[in-house]
């Protein structure tokens, strides 16, 4: 992977996301109505800050998981197919993964207890639910799959090995940047799914499992509970 392609693969997956962060800062004042505007850009251009050197050391690790951009780029010559292939595998994905997270959360509030409510996601408009979703899953796929993942497995020599750690620090953030931190079902829910988007980038890329992620949550947003 050469340095000038890495560069370009970050600031096209920068770009996306900071915009997509800002057009979400109206729902971060739904979520605190004490926060200032300015504030929510804050946040917005903190994430972009370390986005952007993850996306860069993620394309110089691991150029095989950027189909997509690749073609975007002009890399390789553009395979339609390849990129349709690969969203395809990401939103249905995406559906199984919506339909465990509903399964779970009714077992879980069925025999133990009911997974921390994100409440505030009923006053988001769908612009808002869009935004979210798109961003959430560019920023989380970016860290924790395609670099960290990518930068575990030299070190691990597993890729199952590198999947589960990278996986289950994607949970335990859960922990540190939600509020209300979620609960013990509701992290065993996350790392659920969380496999459901390794799977998709193990298999297809990080635009795969970004869109499978944008996908879970987009549909958890509209039809039950957002993870």
């Amino acid at each position: 992977m050469s340095p000038r392609f890495a560069v370009k693969s970050a600031l096209l997956i920068f770009s996306a996301y900071l915009v997509l962060g800002l057009l979400q800062a109206p729902s971060y004042l739904k979520i605190d109505p004490e926060a200032t505007i300015w504030e929510s850009i804050t946040s917005v251009v903190i994430f972009s800050g370390i986005i952007l050197p993850a996306a860069y050391w993620g394309a110089r690790i691991d150029p095989e998981s950027l189909p997509i951009l690749s073609g975007l780029l002009g890399r390789e010559a553009p395979d339609r197919r390849r990129w349709w292939v690969s969203l395809s595998y990401g939103l249905a994905l995406a559906a199984i993964a919506f339909l465990i997270n509903i399964s779970l959360s009714l077992a879980f509030t069925e025999f133990w207890a009911a997974p921390t409510s994100q409440d505030y996601i009923l006053d988001f408009s769908i612009l808002d639910k869009v935004a979210v979703a798109l961003s959430s899953g560019i920023w989380e796929e970016t860290i924790f799959r395609f670099f960290l993942i990518s930068a575990l497995v030299p070190l691990i020599r597993s890729r199952i090995g590198s999947a589960l750690v990278a996986n289950s620090l994607f949970t335990v953030i859960h922990v540190v940047l939600q509020d209300p931190p979620y609960n013990l079902p509701a992290l065993t829910v996350v790392f659920i799914i969380g496999l459901v988007y390794t799977k998709c980038f193990l298999d297809r890329g990080v635009g795969s499992a970004a869109t499978c992620h944008a996908g879970m949550n987009l549909l958890s947003m509209v039809l039950g509970p957002g993870m």
